[in-house]
């Protein structure tokens, strides 16, 4: 049994309202990337995996660092897509965008 499986199992006995924050947290640490997409196209874009970013690192976006892509918040959920020009968005962080999903 894998630490994910216990820590489900933990969850589902857990009240209602707590177990849909429980399993939030779990889904933030384990399934959240950002994903980074080509042609300055936010969700649309074809993927360039190499530039993925982890669900806790800052997605920049300054003068010359500013990805296009989307937030992988687990279990298919997409959200923040955002394009590659510097005045589209601030710097922001897939787990902050994802936790309250």
């Amino acid at each position: 049994m894998t630490l994910a499986t216990l820590l489900l199992l933990l969850v589902a006995s857990a009240a209602a309202d707590e177990t849909t924050l429980a399993w939030r947290t779990l889904n933030v640490t384990e399934g959240c990337h950002f994903r980074q997409t080509g042609a300055c196209s936010g969700a649309t874009g074809a993927r360039q995996p190499a530039g993925d970013l982890g669900c806790s690192s800052t997605v920049p976006c300054h003068s010359g660092t500013c990805p296009s892509g989307y937030c992988d918040c687990g279990d298919g959920l997409r959200t923040h897509p955002v394009d590659c020009k510097p005045s589209s968005h601030s710097a922001f962080r897939c787990a902050d965008v994802c936790a309250p999903v």
